[in-house]
């Protein structure tokens, strides 16, 4: 039988059971409140832009 791995954000590690999305990417994970944090830092730092 396999065990079930919980998964959690890479940056403020809450459990997808805690959250409502969790998007993975290679062996990385980022949740929607997290994902909106820096949504608003890039927004608010748009005058550093390249």
């Amino acid at each position: 039988m396999f065990a079930r791995r919980r998964l959690a954000c890479s940056f403020c590690r809450r459990s997808n059971e805690q959250v409502a999305k969790l998007v993975a990417g290679p062996r990385v994970y980022i949740c929607d409140e997290c994902v909106a944090i820096a949504a608003r830092i890039m927004q608010d730092d748009g005058a550093n832009t390249l």
